[in-house]
């Protein structure tokens, strides 16, 4: 099935709208990693991870030279490194066009989510999740243990105990969405959040797992940082 749908998108035969975004009631949701009722505000969340392909797009739009798009400290960290596209890109190990880009910084999420804002120009404001809402997402108002529900099945999601080894076509994994319809939360992934973690102001929340993780760090509610 991963050999398959990566060939067909490809070839240019995945024909599905990787860019829509879906829904989320407001409410009171109960976060696992926290232990306790918080009040969501409704909010629309994308479908799918940001695909190579919906990425792409940035990069040839001068994402990487306009510098509005950047906070004072992303434009910093990319100029002094001299950055211009995410790392692993020319790797087509990781490539595939509806698999989601990899080697992307905090940074270039947040300038990506700019340029959208500023690309679509329709009223909305587009941003990394922060990490409450992203969980009440994952886990839905009652704090599933997996966005599909609370008994792990590692059929459900792209983890390490399925040896793919590597990210796979997003939304492959269809029974895994949450009842929404919000796919590839647990696995494939990590996922970056708006949040910093704890106090240091060093390291941003991470969310989710990824093809190389176990169940356990794909749950919900775990919570993963890096710099």
């Amino acid at each position: 099935r991963v050999e398959a749908g990566e060939t067909m998108s490809w070839l240019g035969e995945d024909k599905r709208d990787m860019e829509q975004f879906i829904s989320i009631e407001g409410g009171e949701y109960f976060l696992r990693s926290l232990e306790r009722q918080v009040k969501i505000e409704s909010f629309e969340i994308s479908k799918y991870p940001v695909t190579n392909r919906w990425y792409e797009e940035f990069i040839k739009d001068n994402g990487y030279v306009t510098k509005e798009y950047w906070g004072k400290e992303g434009w910093k960290w990319l100029t002094d490194e001299n950055i211009k596209q995410p790392g692993y890109w020319n790797d087509r190990k990781w490539k595939c066009p509806n698999s989601p880009v990899v080697g992307v910084s905090w940074y270039e999420a947040e300038a990506f989510a700019n340029w959208l804002t500023a690309k679509r120009d329709d009223g909305n404001t587009y941003r990394l999740p922060n990490e409450k809402e992203w969980e009440a997402v994952s886990g839905g108002k009652k704090g599933r243990e997996y966005s599909w529900g609370d008994v792990w099945d590692s059929n459900m999601c792209n983890n390490g105990e399925i040896d793919i080894d590597k990210t796979s076509l997003e939304g492959m994994f269809e029974n895994g969405n949450t009842p929404e319809g919000v796919s590839d939360l647990n696995g494939n992934v990590w996922e970056w959040c708006m949040d910093w973690y704890g106090d240091s102001r060093s390291n941003r929340v991470l969310r989710g797992g990824s093809w190389f993780n176990n169940e356990r760090l794909c749950r919900s509610a775990y919570r993963r940082y890096y710099h």
